[in-house]
Parts: C-alpha cells; sequence; structure tokens
C-alpha cells in the first residue's frame, strides 16, 4: 500500500550548497550538525558538508572521488563510516572530519555478493545501529542484499559475524527508529520516491515489499536520517546538474516522523 506524503507532516527545510558538479549522497545526523556527502560529476574528490543547522560551515575534501552513496555514525567509537570504492567502507575520526581530514584510519572489504545494477561490486548505502553496521546493493530488478556486521571494541568490523538478508530492490538508504527500520527507494529523475516502514528484528532474514507501508516522496530520494522523532531526507535531484526537472525538490526535507506515524498503520 503506497501512502500520498502528507505536506503538514514536513516540519522543515534545509538549502544546500549550490555548487557546480557536486551531486548529494548521503547525510548523517550527529548533535546539532548535519554531515552531507556529494560527489563530483566531473572526477574531482568527493566531500562531505558540514552544517550547523541551516548553516553551511565547512566542506571537507575526502581522499578520492568514491561515489559516497552512504554516510553513517557509530556514537560508542566516535566513528563515521562511508561507503567507499569497489566494495569497500571506510572509517574516519569524526575530530578528523570536523577539523577538515578527510583521509580514513580504516577501510574494510565488505563487497562480496552487493552486485549493482551494472553488473559491478558497489557498496550502495551504509547504517549503524545497537553496535552493528549495515551495507546493502543497488538492485534494479528482484531481489537485493543486506549484510549485518558487529563492531569490534575497537570500532572494527568484525567480518566472521557476517549475516546476510534477503532484501528490496531500489534501496538508496536505511536507518532505524527504536524497533522500526526505516528505506529510501527511488530510481529515475521523472519517478517518484518511496519512504518504507516496517517493524525490524535482528533475527528476520527476508524482506519483502509486502512488509513495508509505503509514503510517497519527490523523486531520487537518497540516505535517509533521524535527529531524535525528525527524518532528514536527501535528494540527489537537489545538485545543479538537474537545474532543468520540472518539480524540483531544492531542499532537504524534515519529516515529523511522530506525525507521520500518527497516520499510518504498520
Amino acid at each position: 500500500m503506497n501512502i500520498k506524503l502528507n505536506e503538514k507532516i514536513i516540519s522543515d527545510r534545509i538549502n544546500l550548497p549550490d555548487e557546480e558538479n557536486k551531486v548529494f549522497q548521503g547525510i548523517c545526523n550527529v548533535g546539532n550538525f548535519v554531515f552531507v556527502t556529494a560527489y563530483d560529476d566531473n572526477g574531482d574528490n568527493s566531500v562531505i558538508y558540514i552544517l550547523d543547522g541551516k548553516k553551511h560551515i565547512k566542506t571537507v575534501t575526502l581522499y578520492n572521488n568514491s561515489h559516497v552513496g552512504g554516510i553513517c555514525f557509530d556514537n560508542i567509537n566516535n566513528l563515521f563510516w562511508i561507503t567507499d570504492k569497489g566494495g569497500y567502507i571506510s572509517s574516519y575520526q569524526y575530530d578528523d572530519i570536523f577539523n577538515g581530514i578527510g583521509i580514513p584510519i580504516n577501510t574494510v572489504y565488505v563487497g562480496d555478493r552487493l552486485v549493482n545494477y551494472k553488473d559491478k561490486i558497489s557498496v550502495a548505502y551504509v547504517a549503524y545501529n545497537r553496535g552493528r553496521i549495515y551495507v546493502g546493493n543497488f538492485s534494479l530488478i528482484g531481489i537485493g542484499i543486506l549484510k549485518e556486521y558487529l563492531v569490534t571494541e575497537n570500532g572494527s568490523i568484525n567480518l566472521d559475524s557476517e549475516r546476510v538478508i534477503k532484501f528490496l530492490d531500489k534501496v538508496q538508504g536505511i536507518t532505524f527508529y527504536d524497533d522500526l527500520l526505516v528505506i529510501s527507494t527511488s530510481y529515475g529523475r521523472n519517478n517518484n520516491s518511496l519512504l518504507k516502514i516496517c517493524s525490524f528484528s535482528f533475527d528476520k532474514d527476508d524482506y519483502r515489499d509486502e512488509d513495508f507501508i509505503s509514503i510517497i516522496m519527490p523523486p531520487m530520494m537518497e540516505q535517509i536520517s533521524f535527529d531524535n522523532d525528525r527524518l532528514f531526507t536527501l535528494y540527489e535531484i537537489n545538485a545543479k546538474k538537474f537545474n532543468k526537472f520540472m518539480n524540483k525538490n531544492n531542499d532537504i526535507l524534515i519529516i515529523d516522523f511522530i506525525k507521520m506515524l500518527e497516520n499510518i498503520e504498520y
């Protein structure tokens, strides 16, 4: 069942820096700050925009030109994890990123079976929840793959703890709210995105479309991130390269998640 987005649950908007060739991909909330990743459409190095509320305070250049499809924060070990090239994800110390140092302290290969729609190994997104790291692929048609790993005491990943979950197609990002799993799916510049919500279990190893309630969102929604009860939704179509598209959403949309839940059954 698909439910149309109720504009009344949009509590706020954030306008992103309008820079040539930068394409927004990942978003992560840490305290009062918002961290947004973007790759460069001309092949220059990727970046992280740091926002304090609605104010852009800093741009951090990363060490390579990865697609940076996802970013998450491990609050126990004070580390960011960001998707890297060729099936890798990389960890960065929080203080390094905040001080403008875009060099990882650790890079881990998690790409086995994470084949994208171009038949290449690629980690499309990354998420953190309760001492676990989640990564997945972008499958255009059919079943996608979600992997779960335990985080070790030193903040790395226990590769031996890998759990493989059958997942949805067209996934751009996932996040967690209490015992709920929240997913962003999208494909195509003129197609609506879907925000999908269902109950989450550490024992479940197969998620299907019928498990979810879906809310229709603007096109090209990418990663999503919670700040308490506010859900931040990021859109690739924000980028300047898409300026000619009609009905373009130019902002991060912030959703009042409690109001959203009050209007749906899941």
